[in-house]
């Protein structure tokens, strides 16, 4: 009986450290699942989306999380099917007090099947570019508007105060 409960005990302990564990990383408040807008066409920027990153670090020193923007456009559509587009990001840091570090990734992988990581720090108020590919099965893009259509998105895997 001492055992069945020990172990029902443990098993409790386990779940709720897994549980902290999966929900103490990063934390999105906003709306990341707008999808980019080219009115002005693929090769020139977006409209923008708004971002708010937070995370355990911003919490633990009592700091707020930071509102970024980020923008996309089209550099290069893709040359087969099976090569990607190829785009280019602008984020911002809409905060005049805070600076931001983050390591993100999205859904694409290099041809050895690694994610391709991007690293961005920004002061308070700067901007950054980086560049970024996506493709997916059984995508058949023929014009710069066809790379508009992707589900491009990031996952941030680190979010810290700068």
């Amino acid at each position: 009986m001492k055992t069945k409960t020990l172990f029902k005990i443990f098993l409790v302990a386990v779940l709720m450290v897994t549980c902290k564990l999966a929900t103490a990383q990063i934390y999105l408040t906003g709306s990341s699942d707008s999808a980019f807008e080219f009115p002005n066409g693929p090769s020139e920027w977006s409209k923008p989306v708004l971002l708010k990153l937070t995370s355990e670090k911003f919490e633990k020193k009592g700091l707020e999380g930071v509102a970024l923007e980020f923008k996309i456009k089209v550099t290069k559509k893709a040359s087969s099917k099976l090569a990607p587009c190829k785009y280019e990001v602008e984020v911002k840091n809409l905060s005049d007090k805070q600076g931001i570090s983050f390591e993100a990734r999205n859904d694409y992988t290099d041809p050895s099947n690694k994610y391709i990581y991007h690293k961005v720090k920004l002061k308070a108020g700067e901007t950054a570019t980086f560049d970024i590919a996506y493709w997916r099965l059984g995508w058949d893009v023929k014009t710069m508007e066809g790379c508009t259509t992707c589900s491009w998105n990031f996952v941030f895997v680190e979010v810290k105060p700068n």
